[in-house]
């Protein structure tokens, strides 16, 4: 169940093309959603990430290689600032609540990720905190993106009611319904022609019927899948954005998050709902000290919720990974830093 509202979660699983040898690859507290497969290979998604339910909520793109091994994020975190800028979240919100919200991810011809916001499509990259809006135009609400070409999008789009502020100017209802139709949108002139609308209900989701290059299919990135462990790697904790890490970190602790397993009945459906904002109950796996470099390597459960974070000689918290991480039956999985620079890593 996710920690925030205590729906069931969803995670991202593979299978045969006639439905057969389902087979989980991917687990968290929040949603895993809208999976496409890569150019390269690799399946693109959009992750809920929930950590102790109001610490963080937000979705993120994420790539994982089809056994589950190597999840990358790839566009998020980096650009929080931005995107509160954009949606002019109250000050008084959490950094992290909220403020990232994506979906729908799509590659374009060329290789770059297109994804779907409140402002419209954008371009997410190709720098992990760069972004580029392709029609950032107030008046119009845009959803399910696709691209005919590198420089034309399929779009459904409908034009939001005007209303007036408290002030009683005319400003565009951000919430209200509009009539979705479907339209071309070319990006080099910002221009949105009609494909088709029926005025009686809403067109999203267009695809055209043309042939596809298929994505090539990676192999198993481990040979032994009976192994109950995995291993964890990181060249230098002191590899890090915050200098106190670098300065005063002696250990490293790793972190099993357990759902709450619990029921209420405020929800407003008939029955008992489970219960929501409960979060997760944090397991101590072990503490072990770092190597005089920074680094470390430990072996952690496979197929489990973990974080890890970075302690001082006193064991107070410097550095907190607000990710669960979740690692496949004898993977090893290695990273430069804790909270490295962005585009450090390859």
């Amino acid at each position: 169940r996710d920690e925030y509202h205590g729906y069931a979660s969803t995670g991202l699983a593979v299978m045969q093309p006639d439905g057969s040898c389902i087979t989980v690859i991917g687990m968290n507290f929040g949603g895993d959603a809208e999976p496409i497969a890569g150019q390269d290979g690799r399946i693109l998604f959009t992750r809920l990430e929930v950590i102790y339910s109001r610490v963080k909520t937000e979705w993120n793109l994420l790539s994982v290689l089809p056994d589950g091994t190597q999840p990358l994020t790839l566009y998020g975190p980096e650009s929080r600032e931005f995107w509160r800028r954009r949606y002019c979240v109250e000050a008084s919100a959490p950094p992290r609540h909220r403020v990232l919200t994506f979906s729908q991810p799509q590659q374009m011809p060329d290789g770059r990720i297109l994804l779907n916001s409140f402002d419209g499509p954008f371009i997410a990259g190709p720098r992990k905190s760069e972004q580029t809006l392709l029609f950032p135009d107030a008046r119009y609400a845009l959803t399910t993106p696709y691209p005919l070409d590198n420089q034309t999008l399929l779009v459904a789009a409908g034009e939001r009611p005007l209303v007036k502020d408290k002030k009683g100017r005319p400003v565009r209802d951000r919430v209200a319904p509009v009539d979705h139709g479907l339209y071309r949108l070319e990006l080099a002139c910002q221009a949105l022609s009609l494909v088709y609308n029926d005025p009686a209900t809403a067109e999203f989701e267009a695809r055209p019927l043309v042939t596809r290059r298929r994505p090539p299919v990676l192999p198993e990135q481990v040979a032994d899948r009976s192994s109950f462990t995995a291993r964890l790697d990181c060249q230098s904790v002191f590899r890090s954005r915050d200098p106190l890490v670098g300065a005063r970190a002696r250990y490293l602790r790793v972190v099993e998050g357990l759902p709450v397993v619990a029921r209420h009945q405020t929800h407003t459906d008939e029955g008992i709902s489970w219960k929501n904002h409960g979060g997760a109950v944090a397991r101590m796996l072990g503490v072990v000290p770092l190597a005089p470099d920074g680094s470390f390597s430990v072996e952690v459960p496979a197929d489990r919720l973990i974080h890890v974070q970075a302690l001082d000689s006193d064991w107070q918290i410097l550095s907190d990974q607000l990710i669960w991480m979740q690692l496949r039956p004898g993977e090893n999985r290695g990273c430069m830093g804790c909270h490295e620079e962005a585009d450090a890593s390859p």
